[in-house]
């Protein structure tokens, strides 16, 4: 792996390692302060945002990164010309979601007061600029400001729940207005940094437009069928079940999701270089990462999988040991998910998202299907069961396509090399070697008196 690779990805890793570590303590927050129910109720309520944002954000974010680094469009007239477009795609999502208020409130969320939508509701415009601002800050390549960005609303969000939830003894309503403030407040500063970096130019082209949804619209689609493929689960969940039964599931989730963050960082400093490089150097970078991808995400996800359920137990409070059992399918899934993610990328990076699009829609179809025969069946331990049967036959159609175009083999994709172990070497030297200098240069002058 490229020396810039490396330390741009250690880079994006620590900051979002650090960042999930962070809103780690601030779910244990919400959970202990709000209690099963609420904190079910409390986790519907952030994740519809998100997913309304999904479904209208046009694979905008993917687009702009291919129209700087690809097309060499200037980054300014690509910011100005997404930003209007997340503010005209806000609008309609808005709208939509006032329309279909009644199912959100009574069939998902069972009955919660109508703040906790006018919450979701309040979050779209935002998530959708930050969304399409981080793709702007990838684009130009600005990993620290991404990174930084990541890390200090985490902070910020932890801090503001501390005192609001265990302080004021504040509830579900102050945990959203908490989470919907620091939001504001962050991508305010997103949008100021993005316009001093770029001199954003606010003025419609149409030609630009046109380029940008050409190649949006299919990172959309696959976008959308990835989005449910991994959150389809939490709304079964909360159609059959309840929300405290969704509380323990999002915290399941949320802890095998610890494992994405080796993939979510490598993609992140992959896609733009594969966006600007010949096919063969782009199946060459894929094989490389996928291999270390497979080997991180095994041994991270088996010692998850054995600590895990106590893990809950020990951060949450044994009401929510209901959430252990779901561990022992979530974190092999969540391996064949990271590899998932890695080879999608190969495919968008070359405009080939139809691959994708197949791959994640026959997986969709599935993880529905094999959610609606095993939640009523299994509970929760259904729903992660669900999902590592259809990410293993996701990851599967991708590899099958990625091999067939390829020439490579499946070793080439899935099993770790010798060589490739240099890297965590350079790392283990990286770290404690520069520890040692630094305590030189502390001891040095003492010598020297």
């Amino acid at each position: 792996m490229a020396e810039s690779v490396r330390k741009t990805t250690m880079g994006t890793l620590v900051a979002g390692l650090s960042s999930f570590v962070i809103s780690l303590g601030m779910g244990i927050i919400t959970a202990r302060v709000l209690g099963p129910h609420d904190r079910g109720i409390f986790a519907l309520a952030s994740v519809l945002p998100h997913t309304v944002v999904t479904f209208v954000k046009l694979g905008l974010a993917q687009a702009s990164i291919y129209s700087i680094k690809r097309e060499r469009v200037a980054a300014s007239a690509v910011a100005g010309q997404v930003l209007i477009m997340a503010i005209v795609a806000s609008v309609a999502a808005l709208v939509g979601m006032y329309f279909l208020k009644y199912e959100a409130l009574h069939v998902l969320m069972k009955d919660a007061p109508l703040l906790c939508f006018v919450f979701s509701m309040f979050m779209v415009p935002f998530l959708m600029i930050e969304s399409h601002f981080f793709g702007i800050l990838q684009g130009i390549g600005h990993f620290k400001i991404f990174n930084r960005r990541r890390l200090l609303g985490s902070i910020l969000g932890l801090v503001g729940m501390f005192v609001a939830l265990v302080m004021l003894h504040g509830r579900l309503l102050a945990a959203l207005g908490v989470t919907a403030g620091f939001t504001v407040l962050m991508d305010a500063w997103l949008i100021v940094t993005v316009y001093r970096l770029c001199r954003v130019r606010f003025a419609w082209d149409s030609q630009l437009t046109s380029r940008l949804l050409k190649f949006g619209v299919k990172s959309h689609l696959q976008s959308i069928a990835t989005h449910l493929h991994f959150r389809a689960d939490i709304y079964l969940v909360a159609a059959f079940l309840n929300p405290s039964q969704v509380a323990f599931y999002s915290i399941a989730s949320r802890l095998a999701e610890l494992l994405l963050f080796v993939p979510e960082s490598l993609g992140l400093v992959i896609y733009p270089k594969q966006a600007a490089s010949a096919l063969e150097d782009v199946h060459e970078l894929t094989a490389r990462s996928c291999r270390h991808i497979m080997f991180t995400t095994t041994l991270g996800g088996m010692v998850l999988a054995a600590i895990g359920p106590y893990l809950v137990v020990t951060w949450y409070g044994r009401v929510y040991a209901p959430a252990g059992p779901p561990l022992y399918y979530l974190m092999p899934g969540v391996v064949m998910m990271s590899m998932f993610f890695m080879l999608s990328r190969n495919f968008t990076s070359q405009n080939r998202q139809g691959v994708n699009i197949f791959a994640s829609g026959v997986a969709v179809g599935c993880n529905v299907l094999f959610n609606l025969f095993l939640i009523p069946r299994m509970g929760i331990s259904g729903a992660g069961l669900a999902t590592l049967l259809s990410y293993t036959l996701a990851t599967l159609v991708l590899t099958y396509a990625y091999l067939q175009e390829s020439g490579k083999s499946w070793r080439d994709l899935y099993v770790i090399r010798v060589a490739d172990l240099a890297v965590y070497r350079n790392l283990v030297t990286d770290v404690f070697g520069r520890r040692g200098v630094a305590s030189a240069t502390i001891r040095q002058p003492a010598a020297e008196g």
